[in-house]
């Protein structure tokens, strides 16, 4: 970041709703840039949905494609993330209907053994936890505790009412409670 003459923040790249407004001007590098910044929150996502390395790389390449293809029509009613995560969760739901059953975990790397024992062995059982959760509960889960997204952004990823957030993540916290003591 670099500063105005008021001394304040200045971002180096811009923003990704003038990206998006590049891109459907035929911007590659602008894409590129967009890209970038949305394929770690994009394969965050899809992982912790339960999803399959090969599968999430494919879902988000898609992603990315209907993006590109979108980005005229994008009407701003939500963040370009959001709106790039409401993509990418669909066809990740898709996926793991078409599916079933396939789910995959990857060991995280760590120092200490046997913290990394301990730690591995809490996180594997919140993951399997969280993998047993019917797809819709799994859904909100996934992204208000792992990616922070506000119930209203998650209404908007999932086309929910917020009513119907609240009390999906309270069934989900409920039963990962229930499952977890």
């Amino acid at each position: 970041m670099t500063s105005d003459r008021e001394g304040a923040p200045v971002p180096l790249t811009p923003p990704d709703e003038e990206l998006l407004g590049r891109v459907a001007s035929g911007d590659q590098a602008a894409f590129g840039l967009l890209a970038e910044r949305l394929t770690p929150t994009l394969k965050r996502v899809l992982f912790r949905l339960g999803l399959a390395e090969a599968v999430i790389e494919d879902t988000v390449q898609d992603t990315l494609v209907k993006v590109w293809q979108g980005s005229a029509g994008f009407e701003g009613r939500s963040t370009v993330s959001t709106w790039a995560c409401r993509i990418a969760l669909n066809r990740g739901l898709s996926a793991l209907r078409a599916r079933r059953g396939e789910v995959s975990w990857q060991p995280m790397a760590v120092l200490d053994a046997e913290a990394a024992w301990e730690s591995r062995r809490r996180a594997e059982a919140v993951r399997e936890a969280v993998l047993e959760l019917p797809v819709p509960l799994r859904a909100v889960i996934v992204l208000r505790e792992y990616e922070g997204f506000s119930y209203r952004g998650i209404a908007e990823v999932l086309g929910i009412p917020m009513g119907t957030v609240m009390s999906r993540l309270h069934t989900a916290r409920s039963r990962l409670r229930r499952r977890l003591v």
